[in-house]
């Protein structure tokens, strides 16, 4: 096992690691500044990285609901021409983008 530090938006973690795949997120109890505590996503690493439901390719709902792949460059290109038309039909402010811990489906105390 290998333990390294490893600090986000000024939290500091200690990621541990099995031969190259992380497999826990813990605080680290000897940072003056957080004591052990972590975020929710930093615990959450290991099953976003390997989780059973994670995306492995980028999909598109069709019109009868189900989810085709779609090649990655596809997929941006149409989502940016949405976001343009929200922008041009109701202007800048009609976008936004929030991430918090709260994003994340794992909800672990750190200890």
């Amino acid at each position: 096992m290998v333990v390294l530090s490893a600090v986000q938006q000024g939290v500091s973690d200690i990621v541990r690691d099995r031969g190259g795949r992380l497999v826990r997120v813990t605080g680290d109890r000897a940072d003056a500044r957080y004591f052990g505590y972590t975020c929710t996503k930093g615990r959450a690493a290991p099953e976003l990285l390997y989780g059973p439901h994670r995306l492995l390719r980028s999909l598109k709902r069709d019109a009868d609901g189900t989810l085709q792949p779609v090649p990655v460059e596809q997929a941006m290109d149409e989502i940016a021409a949405r976001l343009g038309q929200i922008v041009d039909g109701h202007g800048p402010r009609s976008i936004a983008n929030v991430i918090t811990a709260r994003s994340s489906r794992t909800r672990r105390p750190s200890r």
